[in-house]
């Protein structure tokens, strides 16, 4: 389990502290930190700062932190809370706990939403543009929280992991398959580029772009389609269109298998498009799991 780290405010101060950290944060701190209030050093002699430590290392206990910050502005009684073995205690002043300590244990603890974007963007191999010239597009709008909130849920996908997940062993799938990948009039879309890895993975002879594919291959084929990714599903149904009862593709498809390989899916576009299917019964239509990229809960954030 990962450290976790409990902050103790004046009871006061607990929501102020709690927007600094929501600003900061990306979502799911509360995971990592614990935020709690305690009573101010107003009067209250030994014995109300021994009930406020004995409070607050049950606090410790319950959530199961190995770090405790208390604002010097709570009353507690310091020397119990020392005693207390491994457990890294400090005490700091509110100001200098919000302003620069707070910051430095989102970043050492990965919960730091710049630091972990910054991370992402690593892996992004094209011309960056920066953070705070894009966040100044919402500012113009007075919605700065609008594009912070869209850049805490990107993640960047290093293209070698879209690559590994077509590295699929042609067994499962029999003798007579095809990889196929859907053609595009601009040499530079995403699919062309998917129609040249898997060239170079199976050879010129086993791959295709669908539609060529489809229409020359023999009864009893199997077409595997290799998409890059799958957001809300309009596009696939698009094709699933084609390939139904009506559609210019549905001769060519009857007697054939045909599987789709995603390397990135959202579970909101697999439950339209497995909805699409049963509706239309197209029964020879299949996905093909293990995924590089499962999204749950989303129709996107992941480029």
């Amino acid at each position: 389990m990962a450290d976790r780290l409990v902050i103790v405010v004046p009871d006061a101060e607990v929501q102020a502290t709690r927007d600094r950290i929501a600003e900061l944060a990306i979502f799911g701190w509360e995971q990592h930190l614990r935020l709690a209030g305690g009573p101010v050093r107003r009067g209250g002699g030994y014995a109300a700062r021994v009930a406020s430590a004995s409070k607050i290392l049950d606090i410790v206990a319950e959530f199961g932190a190995s770090s405790l910050i208390i604002a010097k502005e709570v009353i507690c009684e310091n020397k119990i809370i020392e005693r207390r073995p491994n457990l890294y205690f400090r005490s700091l002043h509110l100001r200098v706990l919000r302003d620069r300590i707070i910051p430095r244990e989102l970043i050492s603890m990965g919960s730091h939403w710049r630091e972990i974007l910054n991370d992402r963007l690593a892996h992004w191999h094209l011309k960056r543009t920066g953070v705070d010239d894009w966040l100044g597009q919402f500012d113009e709008l007075g919605a700065r929280w609008v594009g912070e909130a869209l850049l805490r849920q990107i993640d960047v996908i290093d293209p070698n992991k879209l690559i590994q997940a077509f590295q699929m062993p042609a067994k499962p799938f029999g003798m007579n398959c095809t990889f196929t990948f859907i053609s595009d009039a601009d040499p530079a879309a995403s699919s062309n580029m998917i129609g040249g890895w898997l060239t170079k993975m199976y050879g010129r002879t086993r791959v295709k772009d669908f539609v060529s594919a489809l229409t020359t291959s023999a009864p009893g084929s199997r077409l595997v389609i290799c998409e890059d990714a799958l957001w809300t599903g309009t596009e696939l149904r698009s094709l699933l269109h084609r390939l139904g009862p009506g559609g210019d593709l549905a001769e060519a498809a009857t007697g054939k298998q045909i599987t789709f390989r995603h390397s990135v899916v959202t579970d909101f576009g697999l439950c339209i498009v497995r909805h699409f299917l049963d509706h239309k019964e197209l029964n020879f239509v299949d996905f093909h799991g293990n995924y590089s990229f499962c999204i749950i809960g989303a129709s996107g954030g992941t480029v």
